[in-house]
């Protein structure tokens, strides 16, 4: 589960997600529309910020994905296991 909060006012935005999914890390589109999660059960996730919607779930790890980045221009998300094994998702 992901709590997406307003720093200034301190408000809960949205909440992505369930308690199952024990995030393990989490990344900013580079136009800030889109959130992109990864979690201990091999998935990656892509959703709407602003709806709280799931756009998309990226294929399975071997193992849980142990961090998600975007390219400077939003095209492509890397998301990475423990083994050292990375997945290039064109967007």
């Amino acid at each position: 589960m992901v709590s997406c909060w307003r720093t200034t006012s301190g408000r809960l935005l949205q909440i992505l997600g369930n308690d199952a999914d024990n995030v393990t890390s989490v990344v900013f589109s580079p136009d800030g529309k889109t959130l992109a999660s990864g979690n201990y059960s091999s998935n990656t996730h892509l959703w709407d910020v602003e709806s709280g919607t799931l756009l998309q779930t990226l294929g399975d790890h071997e193992g849980g994905v142990a961090g998600v980045a975007f390219r400077p221009d939003g095209t492509i998300l890397a998301s990475g296991n423990w083994d050292g094994t990375i997945v290039l998702w064109g967007l």
